[in-house]
């Protein structure tokens, strides 16, 4: 396990965030139509290690995107039936201080979402 500290931000910088993330244990990118329409590539923070540092009144009424950029930064994955333990899904694209290097060395777990298969991989992955 190697966690490091990275920050975070939308577009406009009007939402920061700090989380201690750990590449290592992988990156997540599934083919449903909502992530493929945001082009949603994600790693996991575990909720106590994810800090909003400005912005948390600047969310749209939905509470997800920055309401003047639009751009969605992170998800709070709650318990649930398909989920053991709550995380933070954070957008690899919204981390302003990654390098290049450390996203080629992450793995990727990829999801079916698109046919109901999330437990398994879709058969083409390189549009992803």
């Amino acid at each position: 396990m190697s966690t490091k500290t990275f920050h975070g931000s939308c577009y406009c910088k009007a939402i920061t965030f700090e989380a201690e993330i750990d590449f290592t244990a992988g990156t997540h990118k599934c083919n449903c139509r909502s992530c493929w329409k945001r082009r949603w590539w994600s790693v996991k923070a575990a909720p106590e290690q994810f800090r909003v540092l400005t912005g948390a009144d600047a969310f749209d009424a939905s509470g997800r995107f920055c309401a003047t950029c639009g751009v969605l930064t992170f998800r709070h994955a709650p318990v649930a039936d398909w989920n053991p333990k709550a995380y933070v899904s954070v957008s690899v694209a919204s981390l302003d201080d990654v390098t290049p290097e450390e996203l080629l060395a992450a793995p990727t777990t990829f999801y079916d979402g698109l046919h109901d298969n999330w437990w398994n991989p879709p058969a083409e992955t390189r549009h992803l």
